[in-house]
């Protein structure tokens, strides 16, 4: 909307320099009275023009410099592109309205102005626009997370942008139909016209996506094997001064963590899976906590049923000649309990149960792994403080 009435537009020059000596001001841009139209590289031709009320006449004439001689952006970032000699200004949709008093302002100054693109804004989930003063997290924190960097590159590189279909076709990425793209590919790739007008949703599902599939590429030669098993050992730390159901030799051994990162690699999303989703294989599970309540709290008539499957698990275990259980065993036994079960609980109400005693009802990794790496020892151990639990 047009706001300014030119009020001392009248004055002669002389008379402005007289009143400036001892008034404060603001130095405006006269604006023409209709804007050419401008050529945006995403979205093609625009002619944008202010709203005028001619019943009560307003100019556009943005404020250039404020009254304690700051530059406002208008006239900053015109000036600046110019002097370095910038040819694309590449920013985000809100900047449109303002393009056409920008490429004025070039065309006042005898410039000739970049070419502009203007790309979607980043949202969330619900369509609200972020902001850096909501929400906010460094990339410095994602990264201690367990965040890779390709992993961080892929998840930015797709906001509102994906590669033409034909160029794509030749990618890595092509041959498993999916959006991963190495640094490389997208350099090759990148064009401005692969640009989406729509906004870019930004969720963290998709970025745990990104670092899962990069999380198992690196895990797929030997060096990077090596070097995620010393950061994942380095990360379990924490777990070894804290009670635990397994024998400390065992689980504070390097050997432990490579043979559980062997295990559940499939499974895993980043280095904070490992605290924050597979801490159960260091320490005790805790049925106190939050989500084993809930489960608990959930059963209602449903107690007696799980309480038998709990136990049928553990006589299954008790038939087991070896403490060690290889992963085959651990399925056919998990089978044998859904099946035993079906009429009353479907399997995933099965796993739930058996989640609940041996992680304390922590997603992640499958229950026959789960029980494979535990050993029938230590899960049959918390079988039975689980059924104890369940009881009182």
């Amino acid at each position: 909307m047009a706001s300014y009435d030119r009020k001392c537009s009248h004055l002669t020059h002389d008379e402005s320099e007289e009143r400036a000596s001892s008034e404060s001001f603001t130095v405006r841009f006269k604006t023409p009275i209709e804007y050419p139209e401008f050529y945006d590289i995403l979205h093609g031709k625009l002619n944008l023009q202010t709203q005028v009320n001619h019943n009560d006449l307003r100019y556009d004439d943005p404020v250039l410099v404020k009254s304690d001689g700051l530059p406002t952006y208008h006239l900053a970032n015109v000036v600046d592109d110019h002097l370095m000699k910038i040819t694309h200004v590449i920013r985000g949709e809100e900047w449109l309205p303002s393009t056409p008093k920008h490429i004025a302002m070039y065309t006042a100054f005898g410039w000739v102005p970049p070419k502009f693109v203007h790309i979607p804004l980043l949202t969330s989930a619900t369509d609200k626009k972020l902001s850096k003063r909501s929400g906010d997290i460094g990339v410095l924190s994602l990264a201690e997370k367990g965040i890779l960097p390709e992993a961080m590159v892929n998840f930015v590189a797709l906001f509102g942008w994906s590669p033409h279909k034909d160029a794509a076709s030749g990618s890595a990425a092509s041959a498993h139909n999916s959006e991963i793209y190495t640094l490389d590919e997208m350099t090759k790739l990148f064009t401005l016209h692969g640009l989406t007008k729509g906004n870019a949703k930004v969720t963290d599902k998709k970025l745990l996506f990104l670092n899962k599939h990069y999380f198992a590429a690196r895990l797929g030669t030997p060096t990077g094997f090596k070097e995620m098993s010393e950061q994942v050992y380095a990360a379990v730390k924490q777990f070894f001064d804290q009670p635990s159901d397994i024998p400390e030799a065992t689980r504070t051994s390097f050997d432990y963590t490579v043979k559980i990162l062997e295990a559940i690699k499939d499974s895993v999303t980043s280095l904070a899976f490992f605290t924050s989703r597979a801490h159960y294989l260091y320490v005790k599970p805790d049925l106190e906590s939050d989500a084993a309540k809930n489960y608990v709290a959930n059963l209602k008539d449903a107690k007696p049923v799980a309480l038998d499957v709990l136990q049928y698990t553990l006589d299954g275990l008790s038939d087991e000649t070896t403490a060690e259980l290889d992963l085959t065993k651990a399925r056919e036994l998990c089978d044998g309990v859904a099946e035993k079960f079906a009429d009353k609980l479907n399997k995933g109400k099965v796993f739930q149960a058996l989640r609940y005693a041996l992680t304390g009802s922590v997603p992640g990794v499958d229950i026959p792994t789960i029980i494979s790496l535990l050993g029938t020892g230590i899960s049959k151990s918390r079988l039975e403080t689980a059924i104890n639990e369940l009881k009182n």
